[in-house]
């Protein structure tokens, strides 16, 4: 097995089997951000994952060792697995018989996963999983193109409008419901579910809901969360160490807040705060195509506006990344509203070919 599967298999098993903290969370969502090649193995594991779902009930056929069974039994190999050894190859289900036709990573794969195994005299067997797949439902990821928007209805029936260039991943369990908004915006629309938790991590934020509808937008670590209806928990998990400096601790900052309709909440690494809004619902007409900005650094207006146009916006100057900026751009209009900022601010826009586009102080 290549070195990028066998991690995708062990995040995988994690992400279906332990609880959930937002820093394991992170380091799970810088891994899948690392490379294609890591994206690309954890989707070939999670379609394996689901291979092996649609296989349960051929699995309740086979008397698979315990835990306890397993961790006591020290002989080579071991005599736990003598059940299947014992067992006529006729009498094994078809999941068994066929394994020949996989290659040796899906088997390790499989032995990662918590299949117990039998091929070519060789038992992977780990711990029976059946539970789990009757319990846990797959891991879902979802990805949306430049300018396309996307909408679904969860099996809870909470409902998600995914907006252009857009990464969301659901995992759902029997008592949480996770989701990672991995980039882009997303609108949620919660269905009430008082024995599980829904959850949206995205950055160094984790907003959680119990009935409720809310709008995200992340660009890279910066996360905006705004409330249309009823109230959700929003909590800045911090990525630097309290340093101490000339024996001084730095000032106390807000770490979780209740956010309620008409509230707008900047999650960064270092820093949440709260803003309100007389119009809330103008933050979700990104879905008709209408992108709104109230006191935005330049910056992130132009990483969301990227996500319209298949050209490539670049800013020059750290100083024109921090001009702030209220007002509109129309999804179709987006070349004129380049223009249209050398007029608003000091700068030069530039088309320099080849898709790109240069922003620069005048």
């Amino acid at each position: 097995m290549t070195k990028k599967r066998k991690q995708a298999a062990e995040w995988l098993t994690w992400l279906e089997e332990s609880d959930f903290s937002a820093g394991a969370m992170r380091r799970y969502d810088a891994w899948r951000k690392r490379s294609k090649g890591n994206r690309r193995a954890f989707r070939k594991m999670k379609q394996f994952s689901r291979e092996l779902d649609d296989c349960r009930d051929e699995l309740r056929e086979i008397s698979i060792p315990s835990r306890e069974e397993w961790d006591a039994d020290t002989s080579t190999p071991p005599q736990a697995s003598n059940r299947l050894l014992d067992r006529p190859a006729s009498e094994l289900p078809r999941f068994i018989r066929h394994l020949g036709d996989w290659t040796t990573g899906q088997r390790q794969a499989a032995a990662m996963a918590g299949i117990a195994l039998l091929l070519v005299g060789m038992v992977y067997a780990i711990v029976a999983v059946v539970p789990k797949l009757e319990r846990d439902e797959p891991i879902l990821s979802y990805q949306t193109a430049i300018a396309e928007h996307r909408s679904i209805v969860l099996t809870d029936g909470s409902r998600v409008s995914i907006g252009a260039k857009s990464s969301l991943s659901v995992n759902f369990s029997s008592d949480k419901r996770i989701l990672v908004l991995e980039a882009g915006e997303a609108l949620f629309e919660v269905a009430h579910d008082a024995e599980r938790q829904f959850i949206v991590m995205a950055g160094a934020s984790t907003i959680t809901a119990v009935g409720t509808a809310f709008n995200v937008r992340r660009e890279g670590n910066r996360v905006v969360v705004t409330v249309t209806e009823g109230a959700v928990e929003v909590r800045r998990t911090p990525q630097e160490p309290r340093a101490v400096v000339d024996n001084q601790t730095p000032p106390q900052r807000l770490m979780a807040t209740t956010v309620s309709a008409g509230i707008q909440a900047v999650v960064s690494p270092t820093e949440l705060s709260v803003v309100e809004l007389s119009n809330p619902r103008a933050v979700t007409e990104w879905q008709i195509g209408h992108l709104q900005y109230r006191s935005e650094p330049l910056k992130y207006v132009v990483a969301d506006v990227s996500r319209y146009t298949r050209k490539e916006i670049i800013i020059a100057d750290t100083e024109v990344e921090g001009m702030i900026f209220t007002g509109s751009v129309y999804r179709d209009q987006t070349e004129d509203w380049l223009k249209a900022l050398e007029t608003a601010f000091p700068v030069e826009v530039t088309d320099m070919g080849d898709n790109k586009i240069l922003i620069r102080k005048r």
